[in-house]
């Protein structure tokens, strides 16, 4: 499946801080794990998860994060070059990620042992009405997705996680694989999340259930420690940044 996405990419990491565990029915135990900052080196239960915004398939054209901005094409200066000067740009102008915006979950085990990830859902903690302002419009490339699922929609609950079709570097269809997947040290899976949502801007989490030797788990995937956010585009002009031109473009005008 080609995804298509923006211009800019943020990497970010995450990992597990925080643990709370409860004995359930059988005396197997349930844990509940907090994702919010880089993995952590400490034993403990459950899979390591790291968290980047962006596809780490697709191509240097297609990055996998788009952004609204709360403010008119015309009072933001010309896009830096480099991803860590794109990345000031974003958050000095307030943007907020929308509609082409991958969300990349690398998932393993501590050790040997292997285990279950047996589902994974997305869960609004807020929701107002869409950011107001410029939206980045595609530039129409495009890059591969192995493995994806979108997030339809968060606009409404319950927010759906549906798997879809993908492709390998090669062109080939991988077909669409729901849960339960099996992770450990050596085994690695990739999961990108496509939000999707044109209503409002939502603040929202990741949970992910797993199981391994007996014992259950939770485990909430956040943005060091704060939601992820997102809003949709029904309320902000698109507009893409030419490079050659180094200007702001209404998306309306022909290229």
């Amino acid at each position: 499946m080609v995804w298509l996405a923006g211009i800019l990419v943020v990497a970010l990491t995450g990992a597990m801080t925080t643990l709370i565990t409860e004995a359930i029915g059988t005396g197997a135990k349930k844990v509940r794990n907090a994702v919010v900052g880089s993995p952590s080196a400490t034993p403990d239960e459950g899979p390591v998860v790291s968290v980047s915004y962006g596809s780490p398939t697709n191509d240097a054209c297609s990055t996998g994060l788009n952004w609204a901005f709360p403010k008119a094409a015309d009072q933001l200066a010309p896009l830096p070059g480099s991803r860590d000067e794109q990345l000031r740009f974003a958050a000095a102008n307030g943007g907020v990620p929308t509609a082409g915006t991958v969300l990349t979950l690398t998932v393993q085990g501590r050790d040997d042992r292997t285990v279950v990830l047996t589902g994974l859902r997305a869960k609004a903690l807020t929701r107002r009405p869409a950011v107001t302002g410029t939206a980045m419009a595609t530039l129409g490339c495009g890059g591969v997705s192995p493995r994806w699922f979108a997030v339809d929609d968060l606009d409404a609950d319950p927010i759906r996680v549906i798997p879809q079709d993908g492709q390998d570097a090669a062109g080939n269809e991988i077909p669409a694989v729901s849960f339960p997947y099996q992770v450990s040290a050596s085994d690695v899976e990739v999961f990108e999340l496509a939000p999707l949502g044109h209503l409002h801007d939502v603040d929202w989490i990741v949970e992910i259930d797993w199981a391994s030797a007996g014992r259950t788990g939770e485990l909430v995937v956040n943005d060091h420690g704060k939601p992820f956010r997102f809003t949709g585009g029904s309320a902000a002009k698109p507009y893409y940044f030419d490079p050659r031109t180094r200007k702001w473009t209404s998306a309306s005008q022909p290229r």
